[in-house]
């Protein structure tokens, strides 16, 4: 498939293989967590990790952490944790985590790169103002006791960079939709919640645009009711914190023995509210198209082209070319997909 540009990653067409990741933490059965599409030859590790993280930053409970990467383990797609950052402007940080104070996201990015990266060079940072413009309908301002005010909005963007990877220059981009919770209150008292919600990862080595593997990271495809069980479940621990009855610790000690039940009860429930119209949506937005598996007779969802195969040992190729056939270079077999 040929994507814009002269520093494109490929050309005319690419054989991709179908990766689907499970959550393995239920008691009775793994319970499916997403899937992706990547090229044939790249390696995959990672998935859903349960630690309880009680540092008060970094990664949050439970967190995806999944990498997929090219032969010479220099190119790759990376599906970001969400993490939680912050400070106080008068107080230190709990248990050695940094002070963050930024209150917009080209600086968050600016400070996430290099905190994770190390020293990185020509940083530029596009804004996605539509990637945030779902969650920021329940954007707030709301004033206190104190005569400050709490502001909650979320931003989206893309940060492009250069670092050094074992002697390699890489060139990344790093997408990720962050929501601000703001309180400023008389006296410069000012405190600061940072709370990424998804991210992803893409690098190349210099001299090929990153942005040519975008079209793997658009088929990460989240099982809605497995969506719906995370969110319950930090919804109910977060209020189990409320109460103030244990500490974090504890919390997390005296969830771990019903996680997998909670697990496999609440992903049956919310499975069955699975929404037709806000799958066909999300579809549109990461510019995928919906063929039909021609042994399966199942939906698979593949980036937008103009012909797709699928071949034997059970990869997809997409291309370009309405007139595409794969045989001349990947052998006999190849079934065409209708969408």
């Amino acid at each position: 498939m040929a994507i814009s540009g002269p520093a494109a990653a490929f050309e005319g067409n690419i054989q991709l293989k179908l990766v689907k990741v499970d959550d393995q933490y239920a008691i009775d059965r793994p319970i499916p967590a997403f899937s992706i599409l990547v090229p044939a030859d790249w390696t995959t590790e990672g998935g859903i990790v349960w630690q309880y993280n009680g540092s008060g930053c970094g990664a949050a409970t439970p967190f995806l952490n999944w990498t997929a990467t090219s032969p010479d383990k220099i190119s790759g797609v990376q599906l970001l944790p969400s993490e939680n950052w912050g400070g106080m402007s008068y107080a230190a940080n709990p248990q050695g985590c940094p002070q963050v104070m930024t209150q917009h996201l080209p600086e968050f990015m600016h400070w996430y790169v290099n905190h994770y990266r190390g020293k990185v060079k020509n940083f530029s940072f596009e804004p996605k103002p539509e990637f945030a413009a779902e969650i920021n309908k329940n954007a707030s301002r709301t004033g206190n006791v104190l005569g400050g005010q709490t502001s909650v909005y979320a931003e989206a963007g893309q940060a492009t960079f250069e670092w050094d990877y074992q002697g390699t220059v890489i060139r990344e981009r790093v997408g990720m939709v962050v929501v601000f919770n703001i309180t400023d209150n008389p006296g410069g008292y000012l405190a600061v919640n940072i709370s990424i919600m998804s991210g992803v990862a893409l690098r190349a080595p210099a001299g090929i645009d990153p942005a040519s593997y975008e079209i793997f990271a658009r088929t990460f495809f989240a099982v809605p009711g497995y969506v719906a069980f995370i969110q319950q479940f930090q919804e109910r621990m977060a209020a189990i914190a409320l109460k103030g009855t244990m500490d974090r610790a504890a919390i997390w000690r005296a969830a771990q023995a019903e996680i997998g039940q909670i697990i496999t009860q609440v992903y049956a429930d919310a499975q069955a509210a699975y929404d037709r119209v806000a799958v066909d949506a999300s579809r549109t937005i990461r510019g995928v198209d919906v063929y039909t598996d021609p042994v399966s007779g199942q939906e698979v969802e593949l980036p937008n082209s103009a012909s797709a195969w699928q071949m034997p040992d059970g990869t997809y190729i997409i291309s370009d070319d309405p007139n595409y056939d794969p045989s001349a270079e990947h052998g006999d077999g190849g079934k065409k997909m209708a969408k």
